[in-house]
This record gives structure tokens, sequence and C-alpha cells, in this order.
């Protein structure tokens, strides 16, 4: 949609891409069937385990965009595509969270609090998150409920959104803390610097991601595109001009 209009019937407001939708499935396919494969190999389920199957939903999510582009008006397609995209990113961050407590767990006196409450304590911040992200987005996406119903979709994304964005910034700044207190300890070998790295490279993937469906979502949760008197030339242009 290179014009910024309203494409009549699109439940996206514009006509999703018909490539992009294609490669992202692709790769995330190829990185959940990496994870996969060192998952078996090293025999480490128990820490990246969520990994792969955190790729498969975004490779349903794109998937469903993919087919929602030749479809753009079927509500299910819609509501499947949007699920599956919003849902994934928590879940990455929750394997975050058990790759951070692992680590902790071989150097707890640098720890900032107790390695088992890492994991407890983000990974049901995190379950809480993906409730909310779930239920949320299948209430907005669904235009056939009441205008109550969805505008408490609204609320429940615009939360989960924040949360995320609080969560995340507290789990680099433990990290942070932790990679400082072994650094002044003089205990920071090269594979722990770069777990550390790697968090923070993912982390930082995370929150780029959240940080712009958050200021999307905010600026687009008041618009009723069912409106026909809506003007266009008013919806805030990441929107108008997504693909």
């Amino acid at each position: 949609m290179e014009n910024g209009q309203y494409v009549d019937g699109s439940l996206w407001f514009y006509t999703p891409t018909k490539g992009a939708p294609v490669v992202w499935a692709l790769l995330f396919l190829i990185s959940g069937i990496t994870h996969a494969w060192q998952c078996i190999h090293y025999k480490c389920w128990k820490v990246t385990g969520i990994l792969p199957w955190s790729a498969l939903l975004f490779v349903v999510g794109y998937s469903f965009r993919e087919y929602g582009a030749y479809h753009f008006d079927n509500i299910d397609v819609f509501i499947v595509s949007l699920v599956f995209v919003y849902a994934a990113p928590p879940l990455y961050e929750l394997s975050n969270y058990f790759v951070l407590s692992r680590i902790l767990y071989y150097v707890p006196y640098q720890s900032p609090i107790h390695p088992g409450r890492v994991l407890s304590t983000f990974g049901a911040l995190s379950a809480i998150i993906e409730a909310l992200n779930a239920n949320g987005a299948a209430y907005v996406a669904n235009s056939t409920l009441s205008k109550s119903k969805q505008n408490t979709g609204k609320t429940l994304l615009k939360v989960a959104l924040c949360l995320q964005l609080g969560v995340l910034v507290c789990f680099v700044l433990l990290a942070a803390s932790f990679h400082r207190k072994c650094k002044k300890a003089n205990i920071l070998p090269s594979n722990l610097r770069a777990a550390l790295t790697t968090l923070y490279i993912s982390s930082a993937l995370i929150g780029v991601r959240t940080i712009y469906r958050t200021a999307e979502y905010f600026s687009a949760s008041s618009l009723n595109f069912f409106d026909l008197d809506i003007a266009h030339s008013s919806i805030t242009p990441m929107l108008r001009y997504e693909w």
C-alpha cells in the first residue's frame, strides 16, 4: 500500500505484502529447526526448549498473513495471524529468562537475586503477558463482537504491551547488574561474556519490536475502521504505510 489509502474490504486497512511474510516464515522455520537440532544434540530442552516452539508460532502467524494477503477480508485468517504474531515475542523473552537463570546458577554469589527466583518471577509475569496478549488480540481482531468486548481487548493489549516493556527493562537491568559484578570480581570468562551479549542482543530486538508495536497500537486503538466517515489522513502513518 504505497499511497497510504484504505483498501476497500481489508481488515488490515492496507493490503498485506505477498512476499515479506514468506521470507519471515522461512527464516523463522530455519531458526526453529536449528534450535530444535541444538536442543536434541546438546540435550538442553529444559533450558532452550521454548525457542523451537516460539519460532513455530511466528511461522504459523506469517503463513496466515501470507494467506491473508490474498484474502484480506477473511476475519478468521486475520484473527489467527494477529494472535500468533503477538504471542511469539513473550515466549522468546521467557526463553531468555531460562537462560539467565541457568547462567546465574553457575556464578550464584554474584547474582543480584536467588537464581531460582529469576525464573519463577519472570516466568509468572511472562505467563500473564502471554494470556493478556492472546485474549486481547482475539477480542480486538473479531469485529463481530460487541463494542464493549472489543474495548476490553484493546485494554488487555495495551496492558500486555506496557508490561512486556517494563519486564524487559527489569530483565536487562538484572543481567547488567550481574555482568558488572562478575567483571568487578574478575570472573568473566569469554563464554559467559558471549552468553550475556547474546541475551542483550535478543532483548534489544524484542524491545525494538515491542516499542514499535506499542506506539503503533496506542495511536490506532481509538480508531474505528468500520466508520465510513473516518478521515484516513488522520490515521497514524505507521499503520497507513505498513506492509
